[in-house]
């Protein structure tokens, strides 16, 4: 039986306001629109296939300033991540803020254009459920446990092959319309997670097993 996790009380119930958002943007300098990944910066989260699709972007959308924020703290084997970002034409538009309370995460999913989550491989994806109870329209990954947490209301990509992860990013940054469906979705896609449900699903395992014994 899956008996999935939900995104904390904690955070359902911060309140971001606009003054608090500026504020927040602000100590990141994020002076534009931004492209949001919130993860530990290690090689499963396929970090830098995600700054290479934002390169060819920038370099196929000239007029775009959009920035690229990278939220999370420093796992294993991340050097060569941040060796990455320092060899990119763009490394002043990828913002790396480090570790953040949950208070500045909730602004920073807030103020977000859109969230992006590539993955290899997840366990559940935690931060595609929390981007998605924020109204956010989501790329993630089409593998393991992504398209369970996302549904229909996030944009999928192949993490293993470049062209797909930038053809989705392109497609959930310039195209609107498909933004704001997923955007649409995205709230009614969170809601099916709660700890509530979860508890009910694990009590009626409970009451099965004891029925059989």
């Amino acid at each position: 039986v899956v008996i999935s996790p939900a995104v904390s009380a904690e955070l359902i119930n911060i309140e971001v306001t606009d003054e608090y958002l500026k504020k927040i943007k602000q100590k990141f300098s994020i002076t534009d629109e931004y492209l949001l990944s919130i993860c530990t910066l290690q090689p499963r989260k396929n970090l830098i296939s995600l700054i290479n699709a934002y390169e060819i972007y920038r370099d196929k959308n000239k007029e775009s300033g959009i920035k690229l924020v990278l939220t999370g703290q420093l796992g294993w084997k991340f050097d060569n991540i941040i060796r990455r970002i320092k060899q990119s034409k763009y490394k002043e538009d990828i913002i790396l803020t480090g570790y953040v309370e949950e208070n500045e995460m909730a602004a920073l999913y807030k103020g977000a254009l859109a969230f992006a989550y590539i993955s290899y491989f997840e366990g559940f994806g935690m931060p595609v459920l929390e981007a998605l109870h924020y109204g956010k329209a989501v790329l993630t990954s089409n593998t393991t446990s992504m398209p369970e947490v996302g549904g229909e209301a996030a944009f999928y990509c192949d993490p293993y092959h470049l062209d797909s992860i930038y053809t989705s990013l392109e497609c959930l940054l310039e195209n609107k319309e498909c933004r704001e469906n997923l955007q649409e979705k995205a709230v009614l896609q969170a809601e099916k997670f709660s700890y509530r449900t979860s508890a009910e699903k694990l009590e009626n395992v409970f009451n099965q097993v004891y029925e059989i014994n």
